[in-house]
């Protein structure tokens, strides 16, 4: 049985868990330098790639634009508006209670990034996932035109020449307009190899073990060249070498979705598999809903008692406070939908 059939799809949500997992332990202010480094070289374009491979699934570009369009922009937009707005509010209430932060003197930059789609702190994922798969959408479309058989092939020849051309030319730059803009190009193209890669293994059948082997592989492999392209951060547009920063994430990324894919029983992971159906409602909320901030504190409590390995017990404890907090935060929500809901049929 092919592991890639529609019925073994949930490898997805175990990849997207993983991806939120290093998301969180990115941000942890302690972790150490040489892991952060290691994650951020690969773990948003995991999701830009995951999202790739669900569009071919999917069938995604036989759809018309105007329907993607609306469809990403209540899924992906709506939210970027709603929550660019609730954090000023949170950090005033936060400063009202604590005293600490200037949220007022802020206000105006915040405005500006939100406007420029550059966004308010995680919230700059938002847009640049929605035109990285609108410009993957719009390209596939147009390389379908060319030729039906090798489209996903084409589009990725294209998105990965603007990609490079976009790093290449406005990629040194601190203007945060600019930063937004030029993110847009790299996303396209995780995204396109993604649909292109998703298309080349559904017909192969590996097994378990094998896929297991060659997702270790690639893991063990970017420890050891990741460090060739220095620091990068797809958030601030810091990519240093474009082509090893695109080598890199691909090799990361296929290396949790192989071990994700070795993984994929049906019942396995169901903690994983939580969290990554609500990885966008983690990766919005850990940080500007001070959920971090309060684990690490929490975890520097709990760590005055361990006489050993403090920073490995102090990360790990503030990823599973984020966690179980995470937890609380997504069942109210799923609550209040369900009252909202019964709310309006009852009216």
């Amino acid at each position: 049985m092919p592991v890639l059939e529609k019925k073994r799809l949930g490898f997805f949500d175990i990849a997207k868990g993983i991806g939120i997992l290093l998301v969180i332990t990115a941000h942890i202010e302690y972790v150490d330098p040489g892991i952060r480094n290691y994650i951020v070289s690969f773990h948003m374009p995991l999701f830009f790639v995951v999202s790739g491979m669900l569009a071919c699934v999917t069938n995604e570009t036989k759809r018309d634009v105007k329907t993607v369009v609306v469809k990403k922009m209540k899924r992906i937009m709506l939210p970027y508006l709603i929550f660019s707005v609730l954090f000023p509010v949170i950090d005033i209430i936060y400063f009202y209670i604590t005293g600490n932060g200037d949220p007022f003197g802020c206000l105006p930059q915040n405005v500006y990034d939100t406007a420029v789609l550059y966004g308010n702190s995680v919230l700059w994922f938002l847009p640049t996932a929605f035109f990285g798969d609108i410009l993957f959408f719009i390209t596939m479309k147009a390389a379908m035109k060319i030729s039906e058989r090798y489209s996903a092939f084409i589009t990725v020849m294209i998105t990965l020449a603007a990609a490079c051309t976009a790093c290449i030319l406005f990629g040194h730059t601190n203007d945060h307009l600019v930063v937004a803009f030029v993110r847009f190009f790299p996303a396209a193209f995780f995204v396109s190899a993604g649909n292109l890669l998703y298309s080349l293994f559904a017909g192969i059948k590996p097994g378990r073990v094998i896929l297991a082997a060659a997702g270790a592989a690639l893991l063990v492999i970017l420890v050891f060249i990741h460090g060739f392209n220095g620091i990068v951060d797809m958030h601030f547009g810091v990519y240093g070498n474009p082509a090893l920063y695109f080598v890199n994430a691909l090799i990361g990324s296929m290396g949790v979705i192989f071990i994700s894919m070795a993984s994929d029983t049906g019942r396995s992971f169901p903690v994983i598999r939580f969290y990554g159906r609500n990885s966008l409602f983690v990766m919005i909320t850990h940080i500007n809903f001070y959920i971090l901030y309060c684990s690490e504190v929490l975890s520097f409590k709990f760590t005055e008692y361990i006489p050993r390995a403090k920073n490995i017990v102090f990360n790990l404890m503030t990823v599973l406070f984020v966690l179980a907090a995470e937890f609380v935060l997504i069942k109210a929500y799923e609550i209040g939908k369900i009252l909202v809901a019964a709310k309006k049929i009852k009216d």
